[in-house]
C-alpha cells in the first residue's frame, strides 16, 4: 500500500493505540478490547483498516484470530519522514546574535535590579510598534494622507454608513485630546475628505461625516492588509493569536490599572 494510505490510517488515535498494543506482542481482538476499553466491534473495524494498509497481519489460533504487527510495517512512514526532514541544501551558518538580547543583558548587568527578560520583551514591543507605525505611514502616503489622517478616517469609516462620528467619540477611539482631534479634522475638511454637520442630538455639538472622496482615499490605503505585520499575524495559527491577544490584554490591564 502507498505511504499516503498508511498515514491516513494512522490519523486515527485509536488505531495508533492498537499498533502500540501489537508492538508489545500478538493479541486477540478481545485482549486488545479489554486493555483499551474499546468495544470488540470497534477494535475489529480498526484492525480491518490496519490490515488493509499492510500494518498488521493475522492468523487463526484455534477459536481465536491472533493479530500481530507486520514486519517492517512502519518503515515506509519512517522513510517518508526522513525524506521530508532531509536538508535540501547546506545548513545555514549559525544565526547572528540578536542585538536586542545583547542590549537587554547589558542593561541588566549594569542595573542588577532589572530583569533581562522583562527588558527584552519591552524592547521587542517597541521595535514592533515602530515597524507598524512605519508601515502605516507608508500605506497612508500611498493615498496622499498622513498617518494621523488615515487613522481618523479609518475610525469613522469603521462605523459603517453613513460614516459619521462625533469629535468626542473620535477622542475615545484614537486616544488623543480633543484639541488634537480638532487639528486633524481641520486638515481633512480643508481637503474635502470630511464634512462637519450640526449634531441633531446636541445643538452645541457637531457630527463628522466622511465624504465620498474621503472613502476613496481610505480604500486607497489598502486598509493595512498588505503590511508585513498584518500578514505575519495572518500566518500565525489562530490559537497562538488568541494566546497572544490574551497575554497582551492582561499586560495592558495590569499596566493601566497600576497608574
Amino acid at each position: 500500500m502507498s505511504t499516503d494510505s498508511i498515514l491516513g490510517a494512522l490519523a486515527d488515535r485509536t488505531r495508533r493505540q492498537l499498533l502500540e498494543q501489537l508492538a508489545a506482542g500478538p493479541s486477540s481482538v478481545k485482549g486488545i478490547s479489554d486493555r483499551l476499553d474499546v468495544s470488540i466491534s470497534a477494535v475489529s473495524q480498526h484492525l480491518k483498516v490496519l490490515r488493509e494498509v499492510g500494518l498488521v497481519t493475522s492468523d487463526s489460533d484455534g477459536r481465536h484470530r491472533i493479530y500481530r504487527l507486520a514486519p517492517g510495517a512502519l518503515e515506509s512512514v519512517h522513510d517518508e519522514a526522513a525524506r521530508v526532514l532531509r536538508p535540501r541544501s547546506r545548513p545555514e551558518p549559525q544565526s547572528r546574535v540578536d542585538p536586542l538580547e545583547v542590549l537587554a543583558r547589558q542593561r541588566a548587568c549594569a542595573w542588577p535590579q532589572l530583569d533581562a527578560l522583562n527588558l527584552l520583551i519591552t524592547f521587542r514591543i517597541e521595535r514592533l510598534v515602530h515597524a507598524i507605525h512605519k508601515e502605516m505611514q507608508s500605506s497612508a502616503a500611498h493615498a496622499g494622507l498622513s498617518r494621523g489622517e488615515m487613522l481618523t478616517l479609518g475610525a469613522i469609516g469603521a462605523l459603517g454608513p453613513p460614516y459619521e462620528s462625533s469629535p468626542t467619540e473620535l477622542r475615545r477611539a484614537l486616544w488623543i485630546s480633543l484639541a488634537g482631534i480638532g487639528k486633524r479634522l481641520d486638515l481633512l475638511e480643508s481637503r474635502g475628505l470630511i464634512k462637519r454637520l450640526p449634531n441633531p442630538d446636541d445643538r452645541r455639538g457637531q457630527v463628522v461625516r466622511v465624504t465620498h472622496r474621503g472613502l476613496d482615499a481610505l480604500r486607497a490605503t489598502g486598509l493595512g492588509m498588505a503590511n508585513r505585520s498584518y500578514v505575519a499575524l495572518t500566518h500565525m495559527p489562530y490559537d497562538r493569536r488568541i494566546e497572544l491577544e490574551q497575554l497582551l490584554h492582561q499586560w495592558q490591564q495590569t499596566t493601566e490599572h497600576s497608574t
